[in-house]
């Protein structure tokens, strides 16, 4: 998997961050999977510049209002949606692999 920030990991950062190098960590579950991680080095964190951290942080807010503005969309278009099912149809699909 390679070197990633610690801040990746979530609720397992300390687990990661305080372990040996060398030790086995896990099985861990992580929402509906399980995780085992091996701590192979640790390298100290280097201060991101300012400009790094504007553009990320400009690009998720960007993300976050295009996902706001597509959910208000969908919320307008359910009542005008009618969605019909058919059994039999539905059932006579066959799918080969």
């Amino acid at each position: 998997m390679g070197m990633a920030e610690v801040t990746k990991f979530g609720g397992l950062k300390d687990t990661l961050w305080n372990s040996e190098i060398g030790r086995v960590i896990g099985p861990q579950k992580i929402q509906d999977f399980y995780g085992i991680f091996k701590v192979l080095e640790k390298k100290p964190g280097d201060a991101k510049k300012f400009e790094d951290v504007k553009r990320d942080a400009t690009r998720l807010a960007k993300v976050e209002q295009s996902k706001k503005i597509m959910d208000e969309y969908i919320d307008k278009l359910r009542p005008k949606v009618i969605i019909n099912f058919d059994d039999n149809l539905l059932g006579a699909i066959t799918v080969d692999n």
